[in-house]
């Protein structure tokens, strides 16, 4: 390449959080910690604020983080131990996933809409030591013929004793297994490594970062002014949290960088409208399908949705017709698409902005880090 965006060549600079470098043959993040709860850790300082949003629930990061630490002690685990989690979007999903990480298991996040047949049989696949469920899920695994170890949502502990220092995970050592669709048979398990996961996350935040850098540009101001007055972020949570999407983009980026999550629990495009306002909801994310429900509502019932800053999309190609029509009503909001796949962690390209708007049947640029 021989012309480097002078963005990218400062923010991926040596000494910078996103420095790359080669190490082991390949261009890597050269500053990422080699284990994923390292960065979940560092994000315990967002203390009070606002994290998890779940009708009447409502959640601190503080709040979070403690009941995580009750919930490591009654898993009873050893590091490398596969742990499922077969429950609905909800905090304790969150929650389990935090403590299999923070007790060095391998969090197994199984599709909770599968049949008993379809849930036990992935449980089953990967030999999980224990599973964590909602109280549907846990009756579905047991009518599957499941028999091992279940420990209910509703029975997580509040209260435990304190935990003793953890010896960091290996970046090449297992991490998560999300189960993607195949060309033939059953879901196959797709295992990630802690250094996979967290090159996924790192991209993705990097692009981010990229984007602030060129607005501070655009104002002529620097980007710690931007994020000095810019208020918490907030994402309205409706990806499932056992697709790859939903547990980069809506659970552990907003998690590391502060922003409210707000869950939805089912899609409703009028409840959805409702929410945006209430809760001032910064970013959405959705399917072109509910898009289109967001449009339509919003035309018919008439919202408020002027906190949205950002609107992805993913899953299938955006019509160009439907662009025009959520810029329609949200003229504020920048634009984003992407292309990516559960095995490579998430994005490979992707397109925000202008960006996206000067080639809209792309699916973007693709990403630093891919090859």
């Amino acid at each position: 390449m021989t012309n480097i965006d002078p963005v990218f060549a400062a923010v991926t600079a040596p000494g910078s959080p996103f420095e790359i470098g080669e190490r082991d043959g390949i261009q890597q993040f050269t500053a990422a910690p080699p284990d994923l709860n390292m960065l979940i850790d560092a994000a315990r300082r967002h203390g009070d604020k606002t994290f998890i949003v779940e009708g009447e629930k409502r959640l601190s990061f503080e709040n979070v983080f403690q009941l995580r630490d009750a919930l490591v002690g009654a898993l009873e685990i050893e590091r490398g131990d596969h742990v499922a989690i077969c429950m609905r979007n909800r905090a304790e999903w969150m929650i389990a996933f935090l403590a299999v990480q923070r007790a060095g298991g391998v969090a197994v996040l199984v599709n909770s809409r599968g049949a008993p047949e379809e849930l036990a049989s992935a449980v089953g696949d990967v030999d999980a030591k224990l599973v964590l469920a909602d109280s549907e899920r846990a009756a579905l695994l047991r009518e599957g013929g499941y028999a091992g170890r279940i420990i209910e949502a509703d029975d997580f502990p509040s209260e435990g004793p304190s935990l003793s220092e953890q010896t960091p995970a290996n970046p090449d050592d297992p991490c998560v297994i999300l189960f993607t669709s195949g060309t033939t048979g059953r879901v196959k398990g797709a295992v990630l490594t802690h250094k996979n996961l967290i090159t996924g996350l790192l991209s993705m935040q990097l692009s981010g970062f990229m984007v602030l850098h060129n607005m501070a540009n655009q104002m002529d101001v620097s980007v710690e002014t931007i994020l000095a007055n810019m208020p918490q972020q907030a994402v309205l949570q409706v990806y499932p949290l056992f697709h790859i999407s939903g547990l980069g983009s809506a659970f552990l980026s907003p998690l590391f960088s502060g922003t409210k999550i707000v869950i939805m629990r089912r899609w409703n495009a009028a409840e959805a409208m409702k929410t945006i306002q209430d809760e001032q909801i910064t970013q959405f994310t959705a399917v072109p399908t509910m898009l289109w429900d967001m449009v339509s509502a919003a035309k018919n019932k008439g919202a408020d949705l002027a906190s949205l800053r950002n609107i992805g999309t993913g899953g299938q190609a955006l019509p160009v017709n439907l662009l025009d029509a959520v810029r329609e009503i949200c003229p504020q909001a920048v634009m984003g698409t992407g292309y990516g796949m559960t095995e490579t962690s998430g994005s490979v390209a992707m397109a925000v902005g202008e960006d996206f708007v000067r080639n809209r049947a792309s699916a973007g640029r693709v990403l630093n880090l891919v090859d």
